[in-house]
């Protein structure tokens, strides 16, 4: 079995080896045979051989074992939506001022009989603990054996919710810290009609069977409804959990709720798109905090979404030779110097313990990070008006914290700067470039975040043109 650490995000990109993964977890062998082609296989729309074929996967990969009862989901193709939050609470927690040392919490919201979510949370994850949470005595029942099966019931707390109550109530648990995050696969369907109408569609996998029972897969509405009512008691909930998430199975379900975050002014969300063989879902996660996903979390790759895809947070400038990586930072750090209520430290993210109040400019590209933290608008044309026609008062600079956590003002922000090489963007024969990237990670005002950017970048090619007359203009 592969140390946690070893495994591949893409561990299920491919089919696997079935004779080896019989080989490993016996209860499978039954249910291999030699396919059209040659190749071992198993019977996809055999409900026995699925449920094998999940099993012998939890038993190799995480050393998990599974029981599961008759007329309940087979979990299949979960791991992609626990990476994707992994990514997610990685990015976020640096940046947070409030997290609880060693403890990441959770909440899967309807878990299941297999407990799948907290199961593989806790298996890719030695720090996490889960609440999950389900309607349904049965699934509630096999989730507790199954997580007591695997010693997991000190980090994985089973609860009962019910039909009529709040979806979010562990939320409202004043035990509990701030959870890190919440996980959903909600009902997809709105009636047995809809199922049928989606089979047809293809919404289902054709090349496998569905095993799940009507309480697992039907709720009033859809899956739209059911995670539209996570989100609106989540708008009482606000500074109680940090991400909320959810998968989706409709490509239609991804606008309607990105409708639903524009509707009340959430502008922190994030999409993403799971495939993987015959299958599609995609997932969207909001938040009420001013910590800002980078685009490659936040983003779909496909196209498709665009229209539905968050403003993005990282930005480029690029800059032509014969612009140096040296002369690119000098400039930067001029510019920052000359900004008030601006500070910044620099790190070489491969000596965690070179950390420099505007230090030595690094010889490669990529190799430094500027953090830039940001106490208020004071480099707009409006704001040095304001500043001449005000009294003298001190400069914000020393009272800007330089630590990497979130400050309580509401106007403070962060953002991490670097540089980059990039390939000639006219053809093989153009010029070499330098790139300057942001990465926005803290803050509330996304107009306050494109401002400065354009004001340094407008500064730095300046510098960089050595055009004396830079200071004079505004």
């Amino acid at each position: 079995m592969a140390p946690r650490s070893a495994i591949p995000s893409n561990l299920y990109s491919s089919p696997p080896d079935f004779d080896a993964l019989a080989e490993s977890y016996p209860p499978l062998k039954p249910h291999v045979f030699l396919n059209a082609t040659g190749k071992p296989s198993i019977n996809f729309k055999d409900i026995d051989a699925q449920r094998r074929l999940t099993e012998a996967l939890l038993y190799r990969d995480f050393g998990l074992s599974l029981a599961l009862p008759d007329g309940r989901l087979c979990p299949t193709r979960r791991l992609n939506y626990v990476r994707w939050i992994q990514s997610l609470v990685r990015s976020v927690r640096p940046w947070e001022s409030d997290v609880t040392p060693d403890l990441v919490l959770g909440l899967d919201i309807g878990t299941g009989a297999s407990a799948i979510y907290p199961l593989l949370s806790c298996a890719v994850e030695p720090l996490w603990r889960i609440v999950a949470t389900d309607i349904d005595e049965i699934s509630l029942e096999y989730a507790r054996k199954n997580v007591n099966e695997n010693d997991l019931s000190a980090r994985v707390d089973i609860r009962r919710s019910s039909v009529e109550g709040p979806i979010l109530h562990p939320l409202t648990d004043a035990a509990l810290p701030i959870f890190d995050f919440t996980m959903c696969n909600p009902p997809f369907y709105s009636s047995a009609e809809d199922i049928v109408q989606s089979a047809s569609a293809k919404d289902f996998d054709p090349h496998a069977v569905c095993t799940g029972s009507d309480i697992e897969m039907i709720t009033p509405g859809g899956e739209v409804a059911f995670v539209q009512k996570i989100l609106e008691e989540s708008l009482s909930l606000k500074h109680r959990c940090r991400w909320f998430t959810s998968l989706l199975g409709k490509l239609t379900s991804v606008a309607s709720m990105v409708d639903r975050f524009r509707e009340t002014k959430i502008d922190n969300y994030a999409i993403t798109e799971f495939v993987q063989g015959h299958t599609r879902r995609w997932a969207v996660g909001w938040s009420f905090g001013a910590v800002r996903l980078p685009d490659r979390i936040a983003h779909p790759t496909s196209s498709v979404l665009n229209s539905a895809s968050p403003l993005p947070t990282t930005l480029h400038q690029h800059y032509p030779t014969p612009a140096t990586v040296e002369s690119l930072f000098s400039s930067l750090y001029a510019v920052l110097n000359d900004i008030d209520g601006v500070s910044y430290i620099t790190k070489d993210p491969s000596n965690p313990d070179d950390i420099n109040n505007g230090g030595n400019v690094p010889s490669d590209p990529g190799s430094e990070r500027v953090l830039v933290s940001v106490g208020q608008n004071t480099w707009s044309r409006a704001a040095r008006r304001r500043k001449q026609l005000s009294a003298p008062t001190t400069s914000l600079q020393s009272s800007v914290p330089s630590d990497l956590h979130v400050a309580e003002h509401a106007s403070f922000w962060k953002c991490e700067i670097s540089v980059e090489h990039s390939p000639p963007r006219h053809g093989a024969h153009g010029p070499t470039e330098f790139v300057l990237s942001v990465q926005w990670r803290v803050g509330a005002s996304r107009g306050d975040f494109e401002s400065f950017w354009s004001h340094v970048t407008r500064k730095v090619g300046a510098k960089l043109a050595g055009d004396p007359g830079d200071r004079k203009r505004s």
